[in-house]
């Protein structure tokens, strides 16, 4: 594993237009959505009944309710899906805010379900700001950490007082890295030290910490200014310090260059999505890839979650996160036109009960 301290940002230059096809066009055009697939929040269309203003990266289901991002708000759905409330966290934050602005697209949520951990991006193409922590109870807000360099964050599993977090690092003295932070003394502990050829540039670092808090889940997004690699997966073992890289291998790609990773709730498996340049922006030359991985054989499972109908035409998906049982994906999903390569505003979807044959492509 290549540890890099170096503190800078890349700017991202690449327009090749890829042409993709997938799933099953019928003789009309129109491609045929996994049925499995249920649109959870619409972000665009008036007229449909689970229609809400937003853009909808990421969702996150609690013991019962789901909180999701468009800006921040927590929803509650009935067993067909069917949205029968909701509640606007997104107000009460930017009221706690001296300026008028929401709470980016990354955040978290504790095993308690009591609070929430997200990261205040001044940009929207890039996560990348303060780390604050909002009680969804009394509704207070506390700031984490202000190096305004943080791009995500986990809570540590049974023990909401800690935190582990990703840092680009400063010139103050803070190095790149994961850091663990106590939350009763307030101080930070580097984990490892991090930092991959992209930088910032990789739009969001989707780390993820395993079940028994033993190991990181490293998305080692190698693409630089000069040259375009496939990312690799990385899990950092906390006790012994030692690093392995899964032998898993993703297509490449010159714009598919982002990586998200999530542990099933018992271990056993990593969601992830490798998702291209552009995806917080209005155009991206590329759409993603959504799978599983199994950690025993590494082999990696592609599933069919395109939610563009039109034609050949695809989509992107990102930061897929599991429900509690294991058992369904909650993910945001926006269509890609091309040759365009025009990307329109984030829905959130629900893939249904996982190991079902028609789920994989």
């Amino acid at each position: 594993m290549v540890y890099n301290t170096q503190r800078y940002f890349f700017l991202v230059f690449s327009s090749l237009l890829l042409v993709i096809s997938c799933g099953t066009e019928p003789d009309n055009g129109e491609y045929e959505i996994n049925p499995n697939i249920i649109k959870l929040i619409d972000c665009c269309d008036r007229n449909d009944e689970k229609y809400v203003s937003g853009d909808f990266y990421l969702g996150v289901k609690s013991a019962e309710d789901l909180i999701i991002t468009g800006p921040i708000s927590k929803f509650s759905f009935d067993d067909d899906y069917n949205l029968v409330a909701k509640q606007e966290l997104w107000r009460n934050l930017i009221e706690k805010f001296d300026d008028p602005f929401g709470t980016g697209f990354y955040f978290t949520i504790s095993d308690s379900n009591q609070s929430l951990l997200f990261v205040k991006s001044e940009f929207g193409d890039v996560s990348i700001g303060s780390l604050y922590e909002y009680d969804l109870a009394t509704e207070e807000l506390f700031q984490i950490q202000d190096s305004s360099l943080v791009s995500s964050t986990v809570y540590w599993h049974g023990d909401d007082s800690k935190l582990v977090y990703y840092s680009y690092g400063n010139n103050e003295g803070l190095d790149a890295g994961y850091y663990l932070h106590y939350k009763t003394t307030g101080t930070d502990s580097l984990l490892v030290p991090h930092l991959s050829p992209f930088g910032p540039s990789e739009m969001l670092n989707g780390f993820d910490l395993s079940p028994d808090n033993s190991t990181l889940l490293i998305p080692y997004v190698r693409a630089s200014q000069a040259e375009f690699l496939p990312p690799q997966v990385i899990e950092y073992d906390l006790t012994t310090g030692q690093s392995d890289t899964l032998d898993v291998e993703f297509d490449l790609s010159f714009n598919r260059v982002g990586l998200w990773l999530r542990y099933s709730p018992d271990g056993t498996q990593i969601l992830y999505s490798n998702f291209p340049t552009g995806s917080f922006t209005e155009t991206t030359n590329d759409d993603s890839e959504m799978g599983i991985i199994d950690r025993q054989t590494g082999e990696r499972r592609v599933l069919d979650a395109n939610t563009n109908p039109t034609g050949s035409q695809q989509s992107v998906q990102l930061a897929p996160t599991w429900s509690p049982d294991g058992n369904h994906i909650i993910y945001g999903s926006a269509p890609v036109f091309f040759p365009s390569g025009a990307k329109g505003s984030y829905s959130l979807y629900v893939l249904r009960n996982v190991d079902d044959p028609v789920n994989y492509k």
